[in-house]
């Protein structure tokens, strides 16, 4: 029974936010994940490649190996993705109970998790010490606690398609005069505890939290399609005090990029200061890391969220 020893599978990690998974296709050929021997994503670098014959199919490059042959990352999954039958298509496009349409209706395009079936197949390159062009790639049959959250984390992350649809949309966003003339007062300490969830008495809420860079001020944002719950606390205290810009806790990256908003202007938009903005309230940028969906994610629909428990193993 082949299994990935600990110490390998002790320094596996689950893909960053900020970091660009190739899960739909290989990054020399593109033969996609709708081939038929799909595509290999390795577990060390998130690189796609088409992988060597699988379940009695053959690739036509073999590019999964040879980055195997140059990298020496030895474990991969390999993610074939299949259309369902019209038939079940059907039966969760609409309800046998809803009554037929009868006038024209705009309806909401099906998520890919209703139009595609994943099929899963953790792999290893064994052996090959001496001459890794010798070793044998083999199907890993004990699939641990470990590596389970590692595959469905790879299904999930953005994709290298899906990354380049989020960077046209933020391509639109622009720096402000309320973002480039911001005013603030003295510097203060903001402690975690204070960051922790809306500071406006009954609310509560831990996630879509927006904290004002005039004043330090933390509140929710307002409800959004997709994005989770608000009640609108940081757009009221910007009608009560005028503050106009806010930025997002949970997209501020170590780069300096993150959502920023400017209720003056009603729109998106990008602190060239934000690094210093966020200093006046012992906030370090490069310490910060990535764990909610952007504006532009959202908008752009990326990060389809995929079922673990529907996702099979290949024959």
């Amino acid at each position: 029974m082949t299994a990935v020893p600990a110490e390998l599978l002790a320094a596996l990690e689950p893909p960053r936010p900020s970091q660009t998974v190739y899960r739909e296709e290989c990054t020399q050929c593109f033969d996609s994940h709708d081939s038929a021997a799909g595509v290999d994503v390795c577990l060390h670098c998130f690189n796609g490649g088409c992988p060597p014959a699988i379940n009695g199919v053959q690739s036509a490059n073999g590019h999964g190996r040879l980055h195997f042959e140059r990298t020496g990352h030895r474990v991969v999954v390999n993610i074939q993705r299949r259309r369902k039958p019209a038939s079940e298509l059907r039966r969760n496009k609409r309800d046998s109970n809803e009554p037929p349409v009868k006038k024209l209706a705009i309806r909401e395009e099906p998520s890919e998790e209703e139009k595609y079936d994943f099929h899963t197949q953790v792999r290893m390159y064994t052996g090959g010490e001496g001459d890794r062009a010798a070793a044998q790639y083999a199907v890993v049959e004990q699939v641990d606690d470990k590596l389970s959250p590692l595959v469905a984390a790879v299904l999930n992350a953005m994709s290298s398609a899906q990354r380049s649809e989020v960077k046209a949309w933020e391509e639109e966003i622009v720096p402000c005069q309320h973002t480039c003339e911001l005013v603030q007062p003295e510097p203060k300490k903001l402690e975690p505890a204070g960051l922790a969830s809306c500071a406006h008495a009954d609310c509560g809420l831990t996630s879509n939290l927006w904290l004002c860079l005039t004043c330090g001020a933390l509140g929710c944002g307002r409800q959004q399609y997709g994005g989770g719950g608000g009640n609108g606390h940081a757009l009221k205290h910007t009608s009560d005090t005028g503050h106009p810009v806010a930025v997002k806790l949970g997209t501020i990256e170590p780069d300096g990029s993150a959502d920023v908003y400017c209720y003056a202007c009603d729109d998106a938009r990008i602190d060239p200061n934000l690094a210093k903005h966020l200093a006046n309230f012992d906030i370090q940028v490069a310490e910060q890391k990535k764990t909610e969906k952007s504006m532009t994610e959202l908008a752009s629909g990326a990060y389809p969220p995929l079922d673990q428990a529907k996702l099979t193993g290949c024959a």
